[in-house]
């Protein structure tokens, strides 16, 4: 059977936070290294509707949400992240997820802001991602598409160049040398 590219549905949200925590495991690891554990943190946090996953036979390869100005595709749940990671680690996850899951995107309607791109371990340079964002763009009815990637994510940048994102923005990050990066990359394509 073939990959199959559709919209999420509530009864995915577990499925998609799995493949977020597999996806970026690296940043939750001062949480957890548990994937099962950060999955059910975030789960609550996702807005199923905002996002597409990419299957096979049933099982949910990877995902990535298009979000726009007007509704972002997480809405941080503290509870979730106190109950999963602890008080202290659920407080600073909170305060430190805010910006990467709440970050407003400030464009035209038009736009679509391209968020939460994971594709599951083992099913990576297959095309999976390739194939995800080119269906999940024509799926959403969007004109032009923005996304951020960091720097170190050399994989992630070739993909996007590939599909005719272009760099128009960089952004040295603070604390780079705890967060694993030095610079978040602003990428945009025009349909």
């Amino acid at each position: 059977m073939k990959i199959e590219i559709r919209r999420a549905t509530s009864a995915d949200r577990l499925a998609i936070a799995y493949c977020i925590a597999e996806g970026f495991k690296n940043d939750f690891s001062i949480l957890s290294r548990d994937l099962k554990i950060i999955a059910k943190a975030i789960a609550p946090s996702l807005r199923p509707e905002q996002f597409f996953v990419a299957q096979k036979n049933g099982r949910i390869l990877g995902t990535l949400a298009i979000s726009n100005r007007g509704c972002c595709a997480a809405k941080i749940e503290p509870t979730a992240l106190r109950r999963h990671f602890g008080l202290l680690k659920g407080l600073f996850g909170s305060f430190v997820m805010r910006e990467d899951f709440e970050g407003a995107a400030e464009f035209s309607a038009a736009t679509g802001y391209v968020q939460f791109v994971a594709i599951r371990e083992g099913c990576r340079r297959k095309g999976i991602a390739t194939k995800l964002l080119k269906e999940s763009m024509e799926l959403s009815g969007y004109e032009s598409f923005h996304l951020e990637v960091t720097d170190v994510n050399l994989a992630a940048m070739s993909c996007y160049m590939k599909l005719g994102f272009r760099e128009y923005k960089r952004i040295p990050q603070k604390y780079a040398k705890y967060r694993g990066f030095r610079e978040r990359i602003f990428m945009c394509r025009s349909l």
